[in-house]
C-alpha cells in the first residue's frame, strides 16, 4: 500500500500527470477548429450539433432518401447566400427567379438555423460557417452512400480475390498469396452472410450497417498525439520506481525481505492500474469529448463496419464492443510496451 501512495499521491508527479490530461484534452479539442480565435469553441459546438441533430431526424430514413434530404438542406443554403448577398442563380445557362420574395422569408427559411442566422451581421463570419455547414451536408451524404454501398463493396472484394486466384501470379496451390486471397474472400464473404458452402439463403448472418452520427469516433481516431501522451504517461510512472537508484538505495531494498518478488508483483500491478487510468483518462477522455462536441454520441450497438474508417475490418462486433477491445488491448499493451 505504501508503494501504491509513493507513485501516485506524490503532489509533483501527480500534478505532472494532470497536466498531460488536460493538454491532451485541450489540443484534441482545438484540433476540432479552424483556427484558434474568438467564437472558433462556439462555431465548432454549433456544427457538430447540427450535423448530429440532423443525423438522428433522419437515422431511420433509407439512404437515398438521406441523400434527398441532405441536397434539398444543401440547396435551401445556397438560395439563401446568393439571396442574401444578392448574386444570381443559373442553371442550363438560364437565369433562375429569386428563391425568396423578401429577406424576412428567406431568414425564416432557414430559423432552424439560430446560430448561422446570429451571425448575419458579420459577413465574413457569415459566408464561412454558411460553407462549413455545407461542408457537413457533404458528410452526411458521403455517409449515406457509404451506407447504401457497402454489400457492393464487400462484393467487389470478392470478386477481386476470385480473379485474381487465377491469376499465374497469384494461382499457385498452397502458395502464401494464394491462402491470402482464400482468407481474404472467406473473411469479406462471412460479412455478407456466406458460409463455405456459398451463400446464406436467409441472409441472416450478414453484418447490417447503418446510418448514424459518426464523427465523434471519426474525429477520435484522428487524434494520434493521444498515444504519444499516453506512454509518456506511462513513463512518468516508470520513472517512480527508480527513485531508490537515484539515492542510492536499490541494493538495500533488494536485500530486505519482500525487496525482490513482492515489490515486483506490487509494481507490475501499479503499472498495469496506471495503464489503465492513463487510457482512460489520456485516451478515452477526448473520446467522451469528441462525442459531446460533434452532436452527441453515436449509437454503439451498431455494427463496427458502420464507420467508414473501418470498412475493411471482418471483426463481427459492435462499436461499443470494438471500444471495450481497444481498452482492454491498449491497457495491457502500455503494460509490456515499457
Amino acid at each position: 500500500m505504501a508503494e501504491w501512495k509513493r507513485v501516485f499521491f506524490n503532489p509533483g508527479r501527480l500534478g505532472i500527470l494532470v497536466l498531460l490530461m488536460i493538454l491532451s484534452a485541450a489540443l484534441f479539442s482545438g484540433s476540432l477548429m479552424q483556427r484558434i480565435g474568438p467564437g472558433e469553441f462556439r462555431r465548432a459546438l454549433e456544427l457538430g450539433k447540427y450535423k448530429g441533430e440532423l443525423t438522428e431526424k433522419w437515422k431511420e430514413e433509407e439512404p437515398s432518401e438521406i441523400l434527398r434530404l441532405a441536397e434539398a438542406e444543401e440547396s435551401l443554403l445556397m438560395d439563401y447566400y446568393y439571396y442574401t448577398n444578392g448574386y444570381v442563380r443559373w442553371e442550363n445557362g438560364e437565369e433562375l427567379p429569386p428563391a425568396f420574395s423578401s429577406q424576412e422569408e428567406a431568414d425564416q427559411a432557414i430559423s432552424h438555423m439560430e446560430y448561422l442566422l446570429s451571425l448575419k451581421d458579420d459577413e465574413s463570419m457569415f459566408s464561412e460557417t454558411l460553407w462549413m455547414y455545407i461542408d457537413s451536408l457533404h458528410e452526411v451524404e458521403a455517409d449515406a452512400e457509404y451506407i447504401a454501398g457497402y454489400d457492393e463493396y464487400l462484393q467487389k472484394i470478392q470478386k477481386q480475390a476470385e480473379e485474381q486466384s487465377k491469376t499465374s501470379i497469384f494461382g499457385k496451390k498452397n502458395s502464401f498469396s494464394m491462402r491470402n486471397l482464400k482468407k481474404t474472400a472467406k473473411e469479406f464473404g462471412r460479412l455478407l452472410g456466406k458460409t463455405e458452402e456459398g451463400a446464406d439463403s436467409s441472409n441472416e448472418g450478414a453484418v447490417r450497417v447503418t446510418f448514424g452520427n459518426n464523427t465523434g469516433i471519426e474525429k477520435w481516431l484522428e487524434f494520434t498525439l493521444g498515444d504519444y501522451f499516453g506512454l509518456l504517461f506511462l513513463v512518468i510512472i516508470v520513472m517512480a520506481f527508480l527513485e531508490e537508484r537515484k539515492k542510492g538505495l536499490w541494493s538495500m531494498i533488494r536485500t530486505t525481505k519482500g525487496g525482490r518478488m513482492m515489490l515486483g508483483l506490487h509494481r507490475g500491478v501499479i503499472l498495469l492500474a496506471a495503464s489503465a487510468a492513463g487510457t482512460l483518462l489520456i485516451n478515452f477522455l477526448p473520446l467522451f469529448l469528441s462525442f459531446s462536441l460533434n452532436g452527441g454520441h453515436t449509437d454503439l450497438s451498431r455494427a463496427i463496419q458502420s464507420v467508414q474508417s473501418f470498412r475493411t475490418c471482418t471483426i463481427r462486433t459492435t462499436i461499443g464492443g470494438w471500444l471495450f477491445r481497444y481498452f482492454f488491448v491498449k491497457t495491457f499493451s502500455g503494460l509490456f510496451l515499457v
